[in-house]
């Protein structure tokens, strides 16, 4: 795929994603009114294999494994044992004994080294399959994907054939399907989905697209001490129906008496913000700003985890001059139609 890409001069980032195709603002209204690809490059997958999956995972990890249905899709998290959170991933449950992982900015080797020492006498494996990594987004994303074969499925489902997983992605407020192809079928499918009618995206659009919905990037938009429910992950990545798991006292005891002291919102300013920009109320720093991004939609915007009850939108000045207000996630789109489009 990066061959594929620097043939197209266009620029890769670390993972092998392309940075850039064309203008944003393009790919950006393609997004919304039709359909747009993304090859996210050599993100972290892996695949939990053995009898003992579901009974090892959901000891490891905040959500319920245990009940997870086959073809279920949910997404999760892993604490240490004050609650603090280390990372998060979807899951695609294929069958009872093969759980496919689709990290998030964690590595698959950093993945595997870490959890391979709570492996005991356990019968769980862990896979690193050679695969690639595409998001398909926008209202025909589905129909896209119909048109060269492959079927996602509606609601938190997947779809996993041929050695081909199709999972629902929290990457965007619009449908969006990820596609976790082998890596040697890799560019002959991106090649079909741009003639079935998707537009060539990059990173930059889809990160446009993930700091709208207000979903974090761990260790981008999370300090490492932070708390789920600090994160706008609650709701997302918890379950309160299982039994024990690492760090679970410390997120129960948080949830019961209501204690987080901070919360992710977004921030909209009249100007440029830059990553550590901080955030201010009167002479006062709330927060941090994280993800700054230029929305067609809504101009310079961002994440930052900011005291309560600052989160929920307040007038706030960002550095040295910018000035701006924070707002809850995501972004109020009834507020702000398209005006740079």
């Amino acid at each position: 795929m990066a061959e594929l890409h620097r043939q197209m001069g266009v620029q890769l980032n670390a993972l092998g994603a392309p940075v850039q195709y064309g203008p944003i603002a393009t790919a950006y209204r393609a997004a919304h009114d039709s359909a747009i690809v993304v090859d996210q490059g050599r993100i972290g997958v892996v695949d939990l294999v053995g009898a003992d999956v579901r009974r090892w995972a959901n000891g490891m990890f905040t959500q319920n494994f245990r009940n997870a249905k086959i073809g279920a899709s949910l997404q999760s998290g892993w604490c240490d044992d004050r609650g603090r959170l280390q990372g998060l991933f979807q899951a695609a449950f294929i069958a009872d004994d093969h759980i496919r992982l689709l990290l998030a900015d964690t590595s698959a080797d950093a993945f595997i080294e870490h959890f391979d020492r709570y492996v005991l006498v356990d019968d769980v494996e862990f896979n690193q399959p050679d695969v690639a990594v595409f998001s398909v987004i926008g209202p025909r994303a589905m129909i896209t994907l119909g048109a060269v074969g492959l079927h996602a499925k509606t609601g938190a489902r997947i779809n996993h054939a041929d050695d081909v997983t199709l999972l629902p992605s929290a990457r965007a407020l619009v449908s969006c399907t990820d596609v976790v192809v082998p890596m040697d079928r890799a560019a002959p499918l991106w090649n079909s989905l741009i003639s079935g009618g998707a537009l060539a995206a990059a990173m930059a659009v889809s990160e446009v697209l993930r700091v709208e919905s207000g979903t974090i990037r761990f260790g981008v938009d999370s300090a490492p001490k932070a708390l789920p429910h600090e994160l706008a992950l609650r709701d997302r990545i918890l379950s309160f129906e299982k039994g024990c798991y690492v760090g679970q006292e410390t997120i129960n005891r948080l949830d019961v008496m209501g204690q987080a002291r901070k919360g992710l919102a977004g921030v909209m300013s009249n100007a440029p913000m830059t990553t550590g920009d901080s955030v201010f109320v009167g002479d006062t720093v709330v927060g941090t700003v994280t993800s700054p991004v230029l929305s067609p939609r809504f101009g310079h915007i961002a994440l930052a985890v900011v005291r309560k009850p600052h989160d929920e939108g307040v007038e706030v000045r960002i550095g040295d001059a910018g000035a701006g207000r924070t707002c809850p996630l995501p972004f109020p789109v009834a507020e702000i139609p398209f005006p740079a489009l």
